[in-house]
């Protein structure tokens, strides 16, 4: 195990050379992180309920709801990939190309997703028939969205290239 004064040390030696670009790849999620919590704290303690507006503005409402959590997902998913590939590449010494690891997420946001989808139903099952389970593949398959977006696995096979990394590793994990 490594210290954490030790992991954040390496950690700033890794990324303080593109600070600049951190801060343009992770504005995004902190952005809708910042939306989320300034929504709660507006709307709390005050339920909206869809039969008190008018009819038309009840499917207005539906789907701006919708499109909201689509542009969630989207953006998330893809800012997520980009980070995730700009933190393998800082570690190996090259330069994060803000650009380049964008297009990355963009280009690999449905195979990426089908992972992240595949990876919540199994934890999910396992947490619903007993929670151990469910702790057990949450560790075991923690890294099949890194292994979908370096190793440009798909679907069962990033599963099983997290099964793969983390075997033997489960307390480590």
């Amino acid at each position: 195990m490594t210290h954490p004064a030790t992991l954040l040390k390496n950690s700033w030696r890794a990324y303080a050379r593109d600070f600049r670009a951190w801060l343009i790849l992770t504005a995004p999620l902190a952005g809708i992180a910042a939306l989320a919590i300034f929504f709660a704290l507006m709307f709390q303690g005050q339920p909206v309920a869809l039969h008190d507006l008018a009819p038309g503005m009840r499917v207005v409402a539906l789907v701006g709801f919708f499109v909201a959590i689509a542009a969630i997902i989207v953006i998330a998913r893809i800012f997520t990939t980009a980070v995730i590939v700009s933190s393998y590449r800082s570690l190996n010494g090259q330069k994060v190309n803000i650009k380049e690891s964008i297009l990355v997420g963009w280009r690999t946001f449905w195979p990426i997703l089908w992972v992240a989808i595949l990876r919540t139903l199994i934890v999910l099952g396992g947490l619903i028939l007993f929670i151990v389970p469910g702790i057990i593949w949450g560790l075991r398959y923690s890294l099949a969205v890194q292994a979908a977006a370096i190793e440009g696995k798909r679907g069962m096979n990033a599963l099983h290239r997290s099964q793969d990394l983390t075997r033997g590793k489960l307390l480590e994990t």
